[in-house]
């Protein structure tokens, strides 16, 4: 409705001072009704007003008005951008501020202005609303930021809450590195005395016997029983090549790393125990000789081995440490089965089981498609990851590349 600007909003949505202004017609409630004509040629403009009379005013400088009103001199300016400007008259200068309800002059406050529902004031009303908004708008203000810095107090609990949470979970595993790394630096000394004693005969073992040695140790040794006894059971267990395919190779070493242990722990005079130290030594030349395949297959396996067995025992899980630690073997929890095979017992947590992964998750492994997928299913089960060397495409290269993300249980 364009009559007297009804239903005409500004730029803060808000109604439009209520007058009407037509083209020789002003009507509003402060200048009450007055007819009025403007001309304008070679840049000046001549307005004649029946209220204010005749005006003549030219623009010599973007916002600035220089004229004369009945014989008085006019000099307005404004500058400057956005809500604060810099105002400029015969009487001097002033500051003012445009906010949603109207201008505040700050040198000079009864010229300030306000428009409460269309209706605009002027001089101290003007003031006093402005100071109400003022306060109002300080009030609104202060809540929020109250309510903004609440916010953020209770994130910076929240989140100092859970980081100490999660630190006084790592106090458990940090106190139990701190006691494996000290046992290890006892044991350290203990295997550099062995080393000196054995260590041309450990340098002569072969891989199996190497394998061999290692499995007595934790797998018969860790149970506190004789070789004797032991061997035959343990022998029957590694005949499944599919269960222990790395292992089992090294059944036929079995009887003469079980002498030569035998003969090591009669001949050393380092104390009762030296199991321990013989594991670590054995660990070492392990880590040095063995492929980097090999050497984590192998610690799974016997870690296989010793559930097969009934469940570890303490002593079992605590030199599966010692072979990882001085292998240079990294021990992680494996997670339990899923769906796709992704993770089982006995396998590398976040790798892909190549003999269960589904064609799905094998696509998951670098340079491996649907095709390729396939043809890994088809030559299940796979015992080496060197077989994968059979399916068109990969090499030598790729199948490394791809063994640092699978896992073979």
């Amino acid at each position: 409705m364009g009559f007297l600007n009804l239903g005409s909003k500004d730029e803060y949505g808000r109604q439009r001072r209520i007058e009407h202004r037509g083209r020789h017609l002003r009507a509003s409630r402060t200048g009450g009704l007055a007819l009025r004509a403007q001309v304008k040629a070679a840049g000046v403009n001549l307005t004649a007003n029946t209220t204010h009379g005749l005006r003549v005013s030219t623009t010599p400088l973007k916002g600035t008005q220089v004229g004369s009103q009945n014989g008085r001199f006019i000099l307005r300016g404004h500058y400057g951008r956005g809500p604060t400007k810099l105002n400029v008259s015969k009487t001097g200068l002033s500051i003012s501020t445009r906010n949603p309800i109207g201008t505040i002059n700050w040198f000079k406050p009864n010229r300030s202005s306000a428009r409460i529902l269309g209706v605009q004031f002027r001089g101290k009303t003007a003031v006093y609303l402005q100071t109400i908004y003022g306060v109002v708008a300080a009030v609104i203000l202060t809540v929020q930021l109250l309510i903004a810095l609440m916010a953020g107090a209770m994130g910076l609990i929240l989140y100092t809450a859970g980081l100490l949470h999660r630190l006084l979970g790592t106090i458990p595993e940090v106190w139990r590195l701190w006691r494996r790394r000290r046992r290890n630096a006892a044991l350290d000394a203990r295997v550099n005395a062995l080393e000196r004693v054995i260590g041309t005969e450990a340098d002569a073992l072969s891989t199996e016997g190497l394998a061999a040695a290692l499995t007595l140790i934790v797998g018969v040794w860790g149970r506190g029983e004789p070789f004797q006894t032991a061997l035959p059971a343990l022998r029957d267990r590694l005949e499944s090549e599919r269960a222990f395919p790395v292992l089992s190779r090294a059944r036929g070493a079995l009887d003469e790393a079980a002498k030569t242990l035998v003969r090591w722990r009669s001949a050393n005079t380092d104390g009762p125990h030296p199991e321990p130290a013989l594991l670590g030594l054995l660990s070492r030349r392990a880590a040095a000789r063995l492929p980097g395949e090999t050497l984590p297959e192998i610690l799974f396996e016997i870690d296989e081995l010793t559930l097969a067995q009934g469940g570890r025992t303490a002593r079992q899980a605590r030199w599966i440490e010692v072979l990882g630690d001085f292998a240079g073997v990294r021990m992680q929890v494996a997670e339990p089965a899923t769906e796709d095979g992704s993770a089982s017992r006995g396998s590398v947590p976040g790798r892909i089981d190549l003999n269960r992964a589904s064609i799905e998750a094998l696509q998951e492994l670098p340079h491996i498609g649907p095709e390729r997928a396939e043809a890994i299913t088809r030559i299940r089960p796979i015992r080496q990851m060197a077989e994968l060397e059979a399916i068109d495409g990969i090499g030598p290269q790729r199948r490394a590349e791809i063994a640092e993300h699978a896992t073979l249980d």
